[in-house]
């Protein structure tokens, strides 16, 4: 999966590729709200956006985004 995320008002960026179902966002700005979302990819291409969650980002870095 190709990870996105996208904080309010903001625009969507790229912040990670997964071959599981988890990925580990360590480099967002604490206290922010992101929103994000994932796309399958293979060879021919990425597939469809599906929206993942809203989080706001933790007084901890390192917000853990599970893939159901």
């Amino acid at each position: 999966y190709a990870v996105y995320r996208i904080a309010e008002g903001g625009e969507s960026e790229a912040v990670g590729v997964v071959e599981g179902t988890s990925f580990a966002d360590t480099k967002g700005t604490v206290g922010t709200d992101y929103h994000y979302s994932v796309r399958a990819y293979n060879e021919f291409g990425e597939g469809p956006e599906a929206s993942v969650t809203g989080v706001l980002f933790p007084a901890l870095k390192g917000t853990l985004i599970s893939v159901m």
